[in-house]
Formats: structure tokens, sequence, C-alpha cells
């Protein structure tokens, strides 16, 4: 349906069509914000209202406006974290514990993230050890390679320990998920049944 379709909802008037005009919206700090609105005005009766689409471009420009003025992560930068990590949607939500859809609102930008969970996206972002606590006190767990953390040590998931030192004798504690490549020789007997895998290159800063 089209905006000359339309008919007002309260006096049936067919005579309604689209107005763009000045909206406000108040930030956190009690600053008075203004933005561009665009709604359906009835040429008869004055009365005001909105299509979805058109519900969904005022929340967008809405939160917006006030995103920049707290200085919030942008969507295309939320969606990028997410993606960093190879999360869904609802998995990104539950590794954060945010509650449902959360995730999908900030990345359509209908909805902007409160400071605290913006903090918290900037503490993860590029963080892959970060984010791998906070989503394991949530109840999930990450796997992959999270991040190199010093000469001669590597930081492992232990789902991943066997097909990364296949052919390799390392010791590992799994609490720390710390992977020590300078350990004493007779600490590696408990590794010495691990099929050997074809030659890899494993970079340690």
């Amino acid at each position: 349906m089209t905006d000359r379709q339309l008919s007002c909802p309260v006096c049936g008037n067919a005579e309604v069509g689209p107005v763009t005009a000045p909206r406000h919206v108040r930030a956190d700090d009690g600053t008075m914000l203004e933005f561009t609105d665009q709604f359906n005005k009835c040429g008869r009766c004055g009365e005001e209202f909105y299509t979805r689409d058109q519900s969904l471009a005022s929340s967008r420009a809405a939160a917006s406006v006030v995103r920049g003025h707290e200085n919030l992560l942008s969507p295309e930068r939320i969606r990028a974290i997410r993606l960093s990590y190879q999360m869904t949607q609802a998995d990104f939500e539950r590794a954060l514990r945010l509650g449902p859809k959360t995730v999908v609102r900030w990345e359509r930008g209908t909805v902007r993230q409160s400071a605290i969970a913006n903090s918290l996206l900037l503490a993860i972002e590029g963080n892959s050890i970060a984010f791998a606590k906070v989503a394991e006190a949530n109840g999930v767990q990450v796997g992959g390679v999270a991040q190199t953390a010093s000469a001669g040590t590597v930081i492992v998931y232990p789902s991943q320990m066997e097909q990364m030192f296949a052919g390799h004798f390392v010791t590992y504690a799994v609490a720390s998920t710390t992977a020590d490549t300078g350990s004493s020789s007779r600490r590696y007997e408990k590794f010495r049944k691990i099929k050997p895998a074809p030659p890899k290159r494993v970079k340690i800063a």
C-alpha cells in the first residue's frame, strides 16, 4: 500500500499525505536533540500517523541523533564486532546476556545501546580473550584461537588444542587456556599419543 492509498484512521478521509517536520528527543544527559521526521497528516481533521516504514525510519533517526550525541558505536560497527566472532545475532545476545532481539535492534539502528552496553562492546572489540571470558561467564563456550599474548605463549581453547598442536608436545592448563611451549620435556608424556598432523606453521609473536 502506498501513501496515496492511505486513509485517515480517525475520520476516514482519503486526503492524506506525507509531511516532513522537526521532532525532538531527549538524550540521557537531558539535552534535547532535533531530528527530521516524516509522517502522514490528514487534510481534514489534522490527525498525524505513521506507516510501518515511516515508524521504523523515525526510530532510526531519533536513535541516530542521540547515538551521535553520546558517542556510541554505530550499528555497522556493532555488526562488525559480532561478525568478527562469527556469531549469529541470537548467539551474540546469549554471550553478552542481552534480551532477545536486542542486537537485532542495535544493528537495525532503531534502538541505541546504553552507555554500559557500549563500554562492553568496546572492551570486546578486537579482544577475543575478553570476549571469551564474558561469554563463558554467561554460559556460552567460545571455540577457536583467541590471540597471542606474548613470546613463547599461545592462548588457545581446549577444543582446538589437539588439531592445533598435533605433532608437537606441549603442556597446557585448561583453567587458564594457556599452552606453554617452553615447558620441560618430561611434562610432555600425556601428549605422546597424539597422531602427528601434516606440518603446520604456528606464528608466535
